[in-house]
């Protein structure tokens, strides 16, 4: 944010390759944590709860920038769900696929 120059681009390529990494593991762990029958359930679950963070985290973070007038506030509900995110992974059940 008040860097300049190759401090930009780098930061740029590190949020690039933590994006991509995520959109590897959505597209990888269902196969790898759910049984065959289950796939398509798992995909769709993890896709929907994915999509629909990505679209309230931004709305409830400019709400409370609107009712609080403090900008960097915004950010709060984003860190809230990245606490929230990594409590909730351990809770993952890691079900082997058949024929692994």
């Amino acid at each position: 944010m008040f860097g300049s120059g190759a401090w930009i681009v780098a930061a740029a390529a590190l949020q690039g390759f933590a994006a991509a990494a995520i959109l590897i593991l959505v597209l990888a762990l269902p196969p790898l944590l759910s049984p065959p029958d289950d796939v398509h359930r798992v995909t769709a679950a993890m896709f929907t709860i994915s999509y629909s963070c990505a679209v309230i985290a931004p709305v409830i973070s400019g709400i409370v920038w609107d009712l609080s007038g403090v900008a960097s506030l915004a950010f709060v509900p984003i860190g809230l769900c990245g606490i929230f995110l990594l409590i909730l992974a351990p809770a993952i059940n890691h079900v082997r696929a058949a024929g692994s």
